[in-house]
């Protein structure tokens, strides 16, 4: 009786010891298969687009850039042009015009060497201050109009506050690492007041 137990439990346990054996080996090709999907995933290349502004991640087509990306790059610019004081005039024209197109440059240089002198020679600054900027698409490029005040000052007294409203055109180009957005400054202008 007992050598038959003893079969019987024998017959079972090689039955689930091969059972076993079998789900092993299942498990290893699973393992094994899954290493080289993760390995292969790990060592993607995959082009990760960091873009400034942007409000966490965002899906675009390429050669898009999002609404906020064009304002701010635009807020940037006008800054560079519209704020300023003697001691750093220069240094913002100039890295203003690293994104002038080049039809643009030689009107914005001359422009930006008349202002040079009288800025050092008054002692005259500027602040401007944006309330709002509204972007629209106009073909391959964006106009942005930026809204705010600006604040002149001559020596350490503001002598003026006024509603200023400035105009540019930025035009899509082939993106660089030097000018990592694909874009360039067609036209800088003041186009009105800003009566808000």
């Amino acid at each position: 009786m007992k050598a038959e137990r003893f079969w019987e439990v024998w017959k079972n346990l090689d039955f689930s010891n091969q059972n076993l054996r079998r789900i092993i080996w299942v498990l290893l090709v699973l393992l094994c298969l899954n290493y080289v999907l993760i390995f292969r995933l790990a060592t993607r290349e995959e082009k990760v687009l960091v873009i400034p502004g942007a409000a966490g991640r965002m899906k675009i087509a390429p050669g898009e850039l999002p609404d906020i990306t064009v304002k701010n790059f635009a807020l940037y610019l006008c800054n560079l042009f519209a704020s300023f004081h003697p001691g750093n005039y220069d240094d913002r024209m100039n890295e203003l015009m690293d994104y002038v197109d080049p039809r643009f440059y030689a009107e914005l240089r001359k422009e930006q060497l008349k202002s040079s002198k009288t800025v050092r020679r008054t002692s005259f600054s500027q602040s401007f201050v944006t309330d709002s900027i509204q972007s629209r698409k106009s073909g391959n490029s964006y106009v942005v109009k930026l809204y705010g005040t600006v604040v002149k000052i001559i020596g350490d007294k503001p002598i003026s506050t006024e509603g200023r409203i400035y105009e540019m055109r930025l035009t899509k180009i082939y993106a660089t690492e030097e000018r990592p957005l694909g874009l360039t400054l067609t036209y800088l202008r003041k186009v009105g007041e800003n009566s808000e």
